[in-house]
């Protein structure tokens, strides 16, 4: 499936997900990293929860994306449940970095075929966030991580920058 068919083929979001705003460009499909419009590698849509707050969406690797012939590179799963546990954070108000990601991977992931992704915070701890991400289609769950966030000061994070 091309970028063109997998973007007819999308999947509505469900009655109880809304859209967000995320600032500085967090989690906005980083074209310099993924490409633009039917140059993408990769497309995301993801959604808030109402329900519990978690992040719900789907996703798309091209080709482009393998690693084993007709699967998703290993780093770039990580990459998209790294961006997916920080939107997480970001969207129930937490300004956080990540300082620990533990991937798993189950079954290596088609390229080609539209994923669903979902995140949510586990536990928060002083200024440390909790979470658990996972890559999925039904019930198969292709890789998964846990993630620890610290909670930053991001006037202070920005003015050292």
């Amino acid at each position: 499936m091309d970028i063109q068919q997998a973007l007819a083929q999308w999947p509505s979001p469900e009655a109880d997900w809304e859209e967000f705003t995320l600032p500085h460009s967090i989690g906005n499909g980083r074209p310099e990293f993924l490409g633009e419009g039917d140059a993408r590698k990769i497309v995301t849509q993801f959604y808030k929860d109402k329900r519990d707050n978690s992040l719900q969406g789907q996703i798309w690797f091209s080709a482009d994306c393998f690693g084993p012939p007709g699967h998703v590179h290993g780093g770039i799963s990580s990459y998209i449940l790294d961006e997916a546990l920080g939107c997480t954070t970001w969207m129930n108000g937490y300004q956080c970095v990540a300082i620990e990601l533990t991937i798993n991977f189950y079954r290596m992931t088609p390229v080609g075929q539209i994923h669903s992704v979902k995140a949510s915070i586990e536990r928060v701890e002083d200024d440390l966030v909790h979470l658990y991400a996972e890559v999925f289609n039904q019930d198969e769950v292709f890789t998964s991580a846990r993630g620890l966030f610290k909670i930053i000061e991001l006037d202070r994070f920005i003015q050292k920058k």
